[in-house]
């Protein structure tokens, strides 16, 4: 930069520099004001602010079968519900929101 700033000179022209700020990690918020609603077989998850995203998520009771987990898609805060859904017939339980 040096050499190009003395040549630049030499030759009677002018030069800008313009040097770019360094940034650091984006600033996130963790979705809050979180509500979580379920229906038989399946629970929906919605977080009214922040930022950051969310997923509904749930442990399905199978009948005659292991129990299982199931997660929502994960989705920004304030865009809309994140739902994990069970087997049609399995049980949702132990279930929540979770936040990133």
């Amino acid at each position: 930069m040096t050499a190009l700033f003395a040549a630049a000179a030499f030759a009677g022209g002018t030069t800008a520099t313009a040097v770019a700020a360094p940034t650091g990690p984006t600033v996130v918020a963790a979705p809050s004001n979180c509500t979580v609603s379920t229906l038989y077989s399946s629970v929906s998850a919605y977080c009214a602010n922040g930022t950051g995203e969310y997923r509904a998520y749930t442990r399905c009771d199978a009948t005659l079968w292991p129990d299982y987990n199931r997660y929502g898609p994960w989705t920004r805060a304030g865009s809309g519900p994140s739902t994990a859904y069970c087997e049609d017939i399995d049980r949702a339980f132990n279930y929540g929101v979770q936040v990133r």
